[in-house]
């Protein structure tokens, strides 16, 4: 991707580790903001977010405060992983601890046992917001 090369054991890998970082700070069904390009690392960190049982909330990485503060409140995010430029948005909003998505966390395999049912909420995307505010569309 974009000229990195990685294999899918590496992307497995890499989504274990995330997962297991995730494991010990969110549990199933929280949400996980992702504020990022398309990336290696977006993918791990999507990826991860599933395998830990959270639910992966979309943001576009290029997002004003304006944009991004109700999407926060909305989804009520219990952590984020975003490029430098969002995080920074991010952090000024001080509302969700938030991770670089480029710096891979340590943490090992996640907590056994977590596993998604039929019809659970995998990704929360928002609506682009043409007749009002963003709405979440829960994916399954």
């Amino acid at each position: 991707m974009d000229g990195e090369a990685v294999t899918y054991t590496e992307l497995d890998e890499g989504a274990a580790r995330v997962a297991g970082w995730l494991a010990r700070r969110v549990r199933p069904g929280d949400r996980v903001l992702l504020a990022a390009a398309a990336s290696v690392g977006f993918i791990r960190c999507y990826l991860g977010t599933l395998r830990a049982g959270a639910v992966v909330v979309l943001a576009n990485p290029g997002y004003t405060a304006a944009e991004l503060a109700p999407l926060v409140a909305d989804s009520g995010a219990a952590l984020a992983f975003a490029d430098p430029a969002p995080a920074r948005v991010l952090a000024g909003l001080g509302s969700v601890p938030t991770a670089d998505v480029t710096d891979l966390p340590e943490g090992g395999s996640p907590a056994s046992g977590i596993t998604a049912a039929p019809g659970e909420t995998a990704v929360l995307a928002y609506t682009s917001g043409t007749t009002g505010r963003p709405k979440g569309a829960p994916l399954s």
